[in-house]
């Protein structure tokens, strides 16, 4: 669907549920993946599940993120509820992090939702505790836009989340 000069963003489908598995259920991602009872274990029984509800979803992307052939991270966007502010999440596994596949990944989808959606706004959300997120979010131009309080818990300790958001005219000056 997308191509990169490293990545291809492709449709998910039931066959990648083992690959998706395999880094969704990476420890380093507990409270990060941007899929459902995010602090809990995870099992595949529960990726084919939340497969099964993506086939609902229509107004959204649901993508595998792959390079050479590996699948390397997953990416959402959905604009199901308003495509004027569609939600982004891009998830990159940890053996693939901080080598540009996530930027790469997510400049793909910015540049598809303002040339393709009325979009005004690109939205996503952060929980204060992954810093890394927050400077990856800022990288791409995204500016924090509020805070939650107490929304969740992570090791013991309440945590905020973050909603981050970029704008259609700043889309272009995040290079």
């Amino acid at each position: 669907m997308f191509e990169g000069p490293r990545v291809s963003l492709k449709a998910i489908d039931r066959d990648d549920a083992a690959e998706l598995y395999r880094i969704a259920a990476h420890p380093e991602l507990r409270g990060r993946r941007y899929l459902h009872d995010e602090e809990r274990p995870l099992s595949l029984t529960d990726i084919e599940r939340h497969l099964e509800e993506l086939q609902e979803h229509r107004n959204a992307l649901h993508l595998k993120v792959v390079t050479n052939e590996e699948l390397i991270g997953y990416a959402t966007v959905d604009y199901g509820w308003d495509p004027l502010t569609p939600h982004m999440d891009v998830v990159i596994s940890p053996d693939h992090q901080r080598a540009g596949y996530g930027s790469e990944t997510a400049r793909l989808l910015i540049d598809w939702v303002f040339a393709t959606l009325p979009a005004t706004t690109i939205h996503s959300w952060v929980v204060d505790w992954n810093q890394p997120a927050l400077r990856f979010a800022a990288s791409l131009g995204f500016v924090e836009a509020g805070r939650v309080r107490r929304d969740g818990v992570h090791n013991g300790h309440f945590s905020d989340s973050i909603p981050v958001e970029l704008l259609r005219e700043e889309a272009s000056h995040a290079d």
